[in-house]
């Protein structure tokens, strides 16, 4: 855990002193609570229970940063890229760990630039087209976590609102797996 937790308000808190903003801060010291690493186990037909280290970036609660409206807020720092808190994105992960558990369920495609997967439920496509949509990269990597053995790390990229279904081949999730663990094993 990092020393700073963000809240649904988009300030930070350390311990239990009051809130706060800075003018920026590096997200890797930032928790968003909800989104901690978990290992998550799928089965997965022919290869039996798979177990994958998740993680989130912080992409997953920020936006881009936009120089004529975000003047004066706090930014936070991905790499060298500057970010804003988003409410709507920090809102709609409060479910993330929840549809990433039912990935093996959604629908999943690759996406044009080939280097990671959209995966959207199609029953929350609301009425402008929109849904929301996570974007992930699966890598081979064995470890264990809080005693639970992995063999692949799904990094969660980003998820926000965008409109469906989005472009490249769609695949099963098992399939995405199965490349994933054909990499390295």
């Amino acid at each position: 855990m990092h020393s700073l937790k963000i809240l649904s308000n988009g300030l930070l808190q350390e311990g239990g002193t009051e809130p706060f903003k800075l003018n920026t801060v590096d997200a890797e010291l930032v928790d968003a609570e909800h989104l901690v690493p978990q290992v998550l186990t799928f089965d997965v037909q022919g290869r039996g229970p798979v177990g994958i280290r998740v993680t989130y970036s912080c992409h997953c609660w920020t936006r881009s940063f936009d120089l004529t409206r975000d003047v004066g807020t706090m930014g936070v720092m991905d790499g060298k890229n500057k970010r804003v808190f988003s409410a709507e994105r920090f809102d709609l992960s409060l479910a993330l760990p929840a549809l990433v558990a039912t990935l093996d369920e959604l629908h999943i495609y690759e996406t044009t630039a080939l280097r990671n997967h959209g995966a959207y439920n199609s029953s929350g496509i609301l009425a402008d087209g929109t849904a929301y949509t996570i974007f992930f990269t699966l890598r081979p990597m064995r470890g264990k976590m809080n005693k639970v053995r992995y063999r692949l790390v799904m990094d969660i990229e980003s998820a926000y609102l965008r409109e469906q279904p989005g472009p490249g081949r769609q695949v099963s999730f098992r399939s995405a797996v199965g490349s994933a663990l054909d990499r390295a094993f």
